[in-house]
């Protein structure tokens, strides 16, 4: 229980460095791009002026060993991420969803370098695992 407490406690303050650092250069606020459902809404594209900080938010479980992976982070060339060994920060659930093995959230955060294109692909699969349950994809054009 005090593992789990220092953990949580550890990530939240991650998270609050991280998104400090976010928004005390530049524009200041961090567009939120949420995980769409359907087809269509999963097919998407994000248009980011040079300087712009968003992040993407995909629904995740980690309870079942499934976690968000961003295939080919190393190589990103318009966009810088935070992303530690391609894996995002982990949110928990809301506090009226705790239930146990209730899904949370993943959040990757990027900032748009220079002008151009770069798809983003990311597998829904477990870390010793070569193969992936699902597939986020996703187009960001910067100018």
């Amino acid at each position: 229980m005090l593992k789990k407490m220092k953990t949580s406690c550890f990530l939240l303050l991650i998270f609050c460095l991280v998104y400090a650092d976010y928004t005390k250069k530049g524009k200041g606020r961090i567009r939120i791009y949420k995980q769409g459902l359907t087809k269509a809404e999963r097919d998407t594209t994000i248009s980011a002026a040079i300087g712009d900080r968003f992040a993407i938010e995909l629904v995740s479980n980690p309870s079942t060993g499934y976690s968000w992976y961003l295939q080919d982070y190393k190589s990103l060339s318009i966009l810088s991420t935070n992303c530690t060994k391609g894996y995002g920060l982990y949110i928990e659930p809301e506090v009226s969803s705790k239930i146990m093995g209730a899904a949370g959230k993943e959040r990757f955060f990027f900032t748009a370098q220079e002008a151009g294109s770069e798809k983003l692909c990311f597998l829904y699969k477990r870390e010793w695992e070569k193969t992936f349950i699902d597939r986020y994809e996703v187009l960001v054009i910067s100018k």
